[in-house]
């Protein structure tokens, strides 16, 4: 196998390929603990000293600069994708109350008019035994309650008691909380994926680790399943696409959810003002002590 002299190549080395190889035995060293490397000590001792004797060397250091920048904003976007599945879980735990609680109340309901049939003679001795029926085998667990995609709100907006009849339901609060929970978490993670982007473009190479790769697919695939409200939160879509036509509340909470719900991807995008603001602050940041 042909072995090169890195150490004679890089007098004639350009700074792109010696930014290439300086990250890479970087990387290398990291996902190895130390065990692994692409360049031997003196290799980058060569390339630092020639990059030193040919004024490259403040590029050297911008684009380390950068790197750091980017690990940094890594850690928070770990953090960010951490709380958002968090929430995203909690969302798909009232979801599942709610498809058992439905589940249950089918297959009880089956049984109870089976049983009415053969106890009842007519419709009205029927109707008479599934009430019969109900009182002793409906399941009402304390398990069970709260789970159901829209609720009587206990009291209206003056503090009086509703009517059981009143139609103003409310979306599950809990669901409430939980989504605008996630949709926090997702704007701060949206954040912090432009925060990387804008570092990346500043620099010549791709210096980031398989590792902080994988990390960015895994926060934009969490961030497409929130925001389509996809996979094991499908269900959400009842209130995105009919929303109000289905209640008349008029709960401020209820109705600023049926607002964010409607475009996530709005909710979440970051405006012109703060987007200025953050790449002053990462500008900042990588011009500190310099």
């Amino acid at each position: 196998m042909l072995q090169l002299d890195l150490k004679k190549l890089s007098k004639g080395m350009n700074i792109k390929d010696k930014l290439n190889f300086l990250f890479e035995d970087m990387n290398r060293q990291a996902e190895t603990a130390g065990k692994e490397s692409v360049l031997t000590p003196q290799e980058r001792k060569a390339i630092i000293d020639d990059a030193r004797s040919t004024g490259e060397i403040m590029e050297i250091r911008r684009v380390y600069r950068l790197s750091r920048e980017a690990m940094l904003i890594s850690i928070d976007m770990e953090i960010s994708e951490l709380l958002l599945f968090l929430s995203i879980s909690h969302l798909e735990k009232t979801l599942m109350g709610i498809t058992l609680k439905g589940v249950s109340e089918d297959i009880i309901g089956h049984i109870v008019y089976d049983l009415a049939r053969q106890n009842g003679n007519n419709i009205v001795g029927i109707d008479a035994e599934v009430k019969n029926l109900y009182a002793k085998y409906k399941v009402d667990s304390i398990l069970f309650r709260g789970f159901d995609f829209f609720n009587h709100p206990e009291n209206n907006d003056n503090g009086i008691p509703k009517e059981e009849n009143d139609d103003s339901f409310e979306p599950n609060r809990d669901i409430q909380k939980a989504f605008m929970a996630s949709l926090s978490h997702a704007r701060k993670l949206k954040t912090k994926l432009f925060a990387m982007d804008y570092v990346l473009k500043k620099s010549p190479i791709d210096f980031l680790p398989e590792s902080t790769k994988s990390l960015i697919k895994e926060c934009e695939e969490i961030l497409f399943l929130f925001v389509n409200l996809d996979a094991t939160i499908k269900p959400m879509r009842v209130y995105r696409d009919y929303g109000l036509r289905m209640t008349k509340t008029t709960n401020q909470d209820s109705l600023v959810f049926f607002e964010k719900i409607q475009d996530i991807e709005k909710q979440i995008v970051m405006n012109e003002e703060d987007r200025k603001a953050l790449e002053s602050m990462i500008d900042s940041s990588l011009t500190e002590g310099l």
